[in-house]
């Protein structure tokens, strides 16, 4: 997997670097937008990793100049900058996730991965779950031959859920996955998992109590 990180703090630069190429990324290391910006017109990446405070140009300005020239992986941006102001200028104008410095290493791998898992094109458009059916390419959810009308935020829960049959999933991990603007806090999702229960029935999403929610394999 090709990642480009875009980060002008040496130290903190030389580190991230160094942790992606020891997790298996092919890492191109840069400190500024402006390099980034020769590399984006000749390779293509799977993942991008912008600091927003950088020199001369901004990372938001980065960002914003990468979707419109057509960069269409995911991007994350890291920065010391917290407030709910920035978060929402980072994402609403194409970021795909944003982690405030400082952040633990295995947090920003975790996060890398859900990107990639849910921007990297699957080995088929087909997933099934027991007698559930997942056309990711049509946006078609079928339960044994029924096809579900489910909401966008439905879909985008089920998918969190589908992409680990079985395993359980945090309520904060389903907040902090796909669409996190359009899935809401946790209380959110306890009312979307209620929700999406009535297509699938009760059965085949069940309740760790205390801990999150999982998708089981059997029918429903």
């Amino acid at each position: 997997m090709k990642v480009l990180l875009v980060e002008d703090d040496i130290g903190l630069g030389e580190a991230l670097h160094a942790v992606l190429k020891l997790n298996q990324y092919d890492s191109t290391w840069v400190r500024t937008a402006e390099d980034a910006q020769r590399f984006l017109t000749s390779e293509k990446f799977d993942l991008h990793l912008f600091d927003i405070v950088l020199p001369g140009m901004s990372g938001l300005e980065l960002l914003k100049r990468s979707r419109d020239a057509g960069v269409d992986g995911p991007i994350m941006m890291l920065t010391a900058r917290d407030g709910v102001t920035d978060r929402v200028i980072g994402l609403d104008g194409g970021a795909d996730d944003y982690l405030a410095k400082p952040f633990a290493v295995e947090e920003l791998l975790s996060r890398s991965r859900a990107l990639l898992r849910r921007h990297l094109p699957q080995k088929t458009a087909l997933w099934r779950v027991g007698a559930l059916s997942i056309d990711t390419a049509r946006r078609q959810v079928k339960l044994a031959d029924e096809v579900l009308s489910l909401s966008k935020r439905e879909y985008e829960l089920l998918i969190l859920l589908a992409q680990s049959p079985g395993k359980v999933l945090t309520r904060a991990q389903l907040a902090q996955g796909s669409d996190t603007q359009e899935l809401g806090g946790s209380n959110a999702i306890d009312v979307h998992i209620y929700s999406l229960r009535k297509h699938l029935g009760a059965n085949l999403i069940s309740t760790v109590r205390g801990v999150g929610y999982a998708l089981e394999e059997r029918a429903a």
